[in-house]
């Protein structure tokens, strides 16, 4: 027995003395190899969640703070998730569970998602959404446990640790709009003030404020504001105004704000309100004259013609549209005059004159009785009235113009003349 066993350790392939170097170093190698892809495939995480983060693999169960280090951070652990609304009072999370042991997530209630660590098997994913990005985050989907390397499948999941902060960014913005004055008879300025106030528990930087329709009428920027932070509860003012061609607007107004210096916008707001339409009055003013000449008529005889004059006005701070004059005797309209557009008043521009004629017809009781002396014919109203449009659409009426015309062109003898007319007033 001795000698065989002698022989069998001398012959034998697998004797230690004749395992070469070269050959230890093939089998550690594949050895290496195999542990190591074994070890890879068991910590794998897995793929991105559908916003694109990639989870971290994390042995163990670590708490929220154990995992981040976050100074006032709080953890709202969900063991046994499954589909529905959750909730610890402070945070509200919305889970939807999917066949192959994903999950999706929203989340209300005034917090900021710092991590989510979602466990399963012998570890967890750590996905880190605020400390990464620094944007908030209020949804994701696709979110899972490990890969269980023995099937290639995600572990099944056995609870899940919402880390959060409490407290939210929040911004306000409010308008006021008011009308200031009538600019170069066509436009109108409004003044407006925009505020702001931080109505959430944290801080916020890198304000924008842009007053969104005063910025359309001048452009340039003109109409945008920056301030560098807000603390809770403080509010900030910022005062302008715009000219537009038109009476009153709907105006409009945004702001933008970040949580940290030089960061991503977190919060916005926008606020509306009407720059109110005015009243705003136009006026015009009349002047008219006439006199009486003896012209040869259409029979070559002798007879009488007034010729009048005269001057209306804008005496607003408006634009007048659409001006007309017209003259009128006996109630009868007998000569119409289109001014057109008198700019405001004091500019040039403002006054048009205007002048006519015509042959006067007697009527019943206006000129007496037939046969009767010239020097005892009354004189006549002859009116003229005006009207118009402002720039805004307001209609406006002058006040008459009255000329008292007499149909004695020359009295030479002060008692034979005609008696004044405001003694005989015709109308």
């Amino acid at each position: 027995m001795k000698t065989k066993m002698n022989s069998w350790w001398g012959t034998s392939g697998f004797s230690c003395s004749t395992l070469t170097n070269s050959k230890l170093l093939a089998l550690f190698l594949v050895l290496g190899f195999t542990l190591c892809a074994q070890n890879a495939f068991a910590e794998d995480p897995g793929a991105p969640s559908d916003n694109g983060v990639q989870p971290e693999y994390v042995e163990g169960n670590p708490t929220c703070f154990e995992l981040t280090g976050v100074e006032g951070l709080l953890e709202y652990r969900i063991n046994d998730p499954g589909d529905g609304m959750w909730s610890n009072g402070e945070i509200n999370v919305d889970i939807d569970i999917q066949p192959d042991k994903t999950f999706d997530w929203t989340v209300s209630g005034g917090v900021i998602i710092q991590s989510i660590f979602v466990k399963g098997g012998p570890a967890g994913n750590l996905y880190e959404y605020y400390a990464d990005s620094g944007e908030i985050t209020l949804s994701d989907g696709g979110l899972h446990s490990p890969v269980n390397h023995k099937n290639g499948n995600y572990y099944g999941l056995s609870h899940i640790s919402f880390c959060y902060t409490p407290g939210a960014p929040d911004i306000k913005l409010t308008k006021d709009c008011t009308f200031d004055s009538v600019v170069d008879g066509e436009a109108l300025k409004y003044n407006y003030v925009l505020t702001v106030e931080n109505t959430g528990t944290l801080p916020l930087f890198d304000i924008t404020v842009v007053d969104t329709t005063a910025e359309g009428v001048d452009g340039a920027g003109s109409h945008t504001y920056n301030h560098d932070g807000l603390e809770p509860g403080a509010t900030k003012q910022f005062n302008g105004s715009f000219v537009i061609g038109q009476n009153g607007i709907l105006n409009h107004a945004t702001v933008t704000a970040a949580i940290e210096d030089n960061g991503p916008v977190e919060v916005d707001d926008m606020a509306s309100w009407d720059c109110p339409s005015q009243e705003i009055p136009g006026s015009l003013s009349l002047e008219k004259d006439c006199n009486v000449v003896v012209v040869l008529n259409d029979n070559l005889d002798y007879g009488l013609q007034v010729n009048y004059s005269g001057e209306v006005c804008n005496t607003s701070a408006v634009t007048m549209l659409d001006v007309e004059v017209e003259d009128v005797v006996g109630g009868n309209i007998i000569a119409t005059h289109d001014i057109g557009t008198l700019t405001p008043a004091g500019t040039m521009g403002a006054c048009a004159e205007f002048q006519g004629s015509y042959v006067p017809v007697p009527g019943d009781g206006e000129l007496g009785d037939e046969g009767q002396a010239g020097f005892y014919v009354r004189a006549f109203s002859d009116t003229v009235e005006a009207s118009g449009v402002t720039f805004f659409g307001l209609p406006v009426d002058a006040m008459p113009a009255d000329a008292e015309c007499t149909l004695c062109p020359q009295c030479v003898d002060m008692e034979m003349c005609p008696a004044p007319a405001s003694a005989i007033n015709l109308e």
